[in-house]
């Protein structure tokens, strides 16, 4: 899928995995956006999202879960395509503990802050698709963050 910018991303129903379930989110990816946000969910609150972003200049993966981050080593913004995978693996429960898979292998934890991961999961109460910045928690939305997007292709 290629994203062209503004307004251009996927809403999906999934709700995501909450609390500090494991969870594994994988994709390709080609884009030299050092803001890219390329998948996210939950709410915009300390510890309650899950984004999957590039970390600015650097173009490191970051799994950011606000109030919390986990960033890789490895720039994966060079406009070349690249398998990624950001991983909880089971028993963990704060961000120091994720996983960066970078083509298959696992990148080194470059630091952020750590926080206890506690993604929230919207129900249809709380969703409101006409006011994207209003909403308490969202489902997953690929090629965007819960106010943003950016110009790349993810498969």
């Amino acid at each position: 899928v290629e994203f062209s910018g503004a307004n251009s991303f996927i809403a999906t129903s999934f709700p995501g995995i909450g609390g500090s379930e494991p969870r594994t989110v994988a994709f390709w990816v080609r884009t030299t956006d050092a803001d890219a946000y390329f998948v996210s969910w939950g709410a915009n609150q300390t510890a309650k999202k899950w984004h999957i972003r590039a970390n600015g200049a650097s173009g490191v993966m970051r799994t950011e879960y606000a109030g919390g981050q986990n960033f890789a080593t490895t720039s994966i913004i060079d406009g070349e395509w690249h398998h990624v995978a950001s991983v909880v693996p089971n028993g963990a429960t704060e961000g120091e503990q994720i996983l960066h898979y970078i083509d298959g292998v696992l990148d080194p934890r470059a630091g952020g802050a750590n926080q206890t991961i506690d993604t929230a999961i919207p129900t249809d109460a709380v969703l409101d698709w006409t006011n994207f910045g209003g909403a308490v928690a969202y489902p997953v939305h690929i090629g965007a963050r819960m106010n943003a997007n950016f110009t790349s292709m993810l498969d």
